[in-house]
């Protein structure tokens, strides 16, 4: 089932693009920021026995090198969760004919996932589900953030994956750990992961872990961060360092002393 394919997912460190690191030869400057045009496509079917949904926020216009990467980032997300071995270059003009595709395949799968998981029994009250999205989180005049959601019920168990990406807008390459940070294996920085996954799933009304099950992490995620308005962002997959998925955004003012000087600069006053 496609919610055990976790442990391919583990591989796709660079998604779709080339990568920017603190020691790339910063890309031609021009005189205006590159602009992203997109438009979001969705499929939905909502039946008795599963729901699908595909929900894409597609580059449809604007600069041609940075709607390549955010493309690139889409095509390779959704083949490795879906096991697609066919090409999608077809669809880089066509999102909605992209969506469609996809959603019916999900479907299909859905359908004949439901037959095995209930031998047929129209009596029962499983509903399986597949949600695909992909959407863009944010977009100024020096990075964009775009940021994948996928969440899948099979009979089994849930499987969810997120990931989320941020492409310079000087080159258009993705944006590195080795871009970010002075020391990008720092004990100091996994201490503000360790920290910010605390406060996020230990502490206040919607806890529901202890801290001693997050205490002990001693790797960072797998996954390069990326960056948000509120500050630098990461994720780790499920089984990473837990059954489930956990992510957390450090706030600028408490990774600011970790961070490159192009790093800061990057941050929006």
């Amino acid at each position: 089932m496609k919610h055990l394919l976790w442990m391919s997912m583990l591989a796709l460190m660079v998604l779709g693009c080339n990568t920017k690191s603190s020691s790339s030869e910063k890309g031609t400057e021009t005189d205006e920021a590159r602009e992203l045009k997109t438009e979001v496509y969705e499929y939905n079917e909502d039946t008795r026995h599963y729901e699908a949904s595909v929900s894409i926020e597609f580059p449809v216009g604007g600069d041609e090198e940075l709607g390549d990467s955010v493309f690139a980032f889409i095509a390779r997300n959704i083949k490795e969760q879906q096991a697609y071995e066919g090409g999608l270059d077809k669809y880089r003009n066509n999102g909605e004919e992209l969506v469609e595709f996809f959603g019916k395949k999900i479907s299909n799968d859905l359908k004949e996932g439901w037959m095995n998981y209930t031998d047929g029994d129209e009596s029962t009250d499983d509903v399986l589900n597949e949600d695909i999205k992909f959407s863009l989180l944010e977009d100024n005049d020096n990075y964009l953030t775009y940021l994948y959601d996928y969440d899948c019920y099979y009979g089994d168990d849930d499987y969810m994956n997120k990931v989320g990406v941020t492409f310079l807008k000087d080159d258009c390459n993705r944006v590195t750990n080795e871009f970010l940070f002075k020391d990008p294996s720092s004990q100091k920085l996994l201490d503000l992961v360790v920290e910010t996954l605390i406060e996020n799933y230990c502490r206040g009304e919607n806890a529901f872990l202890e801290e001693s099950e997050l205490e002990n992490i001693e790797e960072l995620p797998a996954a390069p961060f990326y960056i948000t308005k509120e500050g630098v962002a990461f994720i780790y997959r499920m089984y990473e360092v837990h059954w489930s998925l956990l992510e957390g955004v450090i706030p600028w003012n408490k990774v600011k002393k970790l961070l490159t000087d192009e790093a800061q600069a990057l941050r929006q006053q």
